[in-house]
């Protein structure tokens, strides 16, 4: 494949990006009364769908419900499970993440080190009181011109998984929105090239070391 651009013209190789996972995502098992509990499906009928039988026509379901099943095949309450995080120490136990309600900033870094992560999501932040509008432009000028992004910490509160949230503001068309962005995963270039021994090195931001999430 050939690069092209105003002064380029060459042959490259290109390989799909790898990624590497922040913060190892912990072995959770539920139980019941000491016993184990897996989540499966029913039609609404009460049959079982998941029967560990290949089914073709699974992407088509419809109709269909989830139960927690405890290992005698007892069907539980969703509000009788216990959560167990699984180590080489043994079971622990411990609780869901509350879905979060507050974007708290933790720290803040040079804004061009947003881009060594792969984002999941994007959301956009915008005031509910026009008189709040004001305030926001405030800090939006201040991570304008510091060249700033925000870190913190984000769940939807569905299970146990967390994630970085990335902030910072944009300015468009003479306007501006906070942009929250979401990611577990860091950026790994594998064929990083020498610069030319006649060059020198155009200075880049230190790395970005987030802080480690917690179960």
């Amino acid at each position: 494949m050939r690069l092209i651009t105003k002064k380029t013209n060459c042959e490259v190789k290109y390989k799909k990006i790898s990624v590497k996972q922040l913060v190892q995502r912990p072995v959770i098992v539920m139980r019941n009364e000491g016993m184990l509990v897996t989540k499966k499906r029913f039609t609404n009928d009460g049959k079982l769908l998941d029967t560990g039988e290949k089914d073709s026509s699974d992407k088509k379901l419809t109709g269909f419900h989830w139960e927690h099943v405890r290992e005698d095949d007892k069907i539980v309450d969703k509000k009788t499970v216990h959560y167990f995080n699984v180590t080489d120490e043994g079971e622990k136990e411990v609780s869901q993440f509350s879905r979060t309600k507050e974007i708290k900033i933790i720290k803040e870094v040079p804004a061009a080190n947003v881009d060594n992560y792969l984002i999941t999501s994007i959301y956009e932040l915008f005031h509910v009181e026009d008189s709040e509008i004001s305030t926001l432009y405030d800090e939006a000028e201040r991570y304008f011109k510091e060249d700033l992004a925000g870190i913190c910490l984000f769940s939807w509160g569905n299970g146990f998984i967390q994630y970085y949230g990335l902030l910072s503001p944009i300015m468009k068309d003479g306007k501006f929105v906070w942009i929250l962005k979401l990611t577990e995963t860091e950026v790994v270039y594998s064929h990083l090239m020498d610069v030319p021994t006649q060059k020198t090195p155009i200075e880049q931001p230190p790395t970005l070391e987030l802080p480690m999430l917690m179960v």
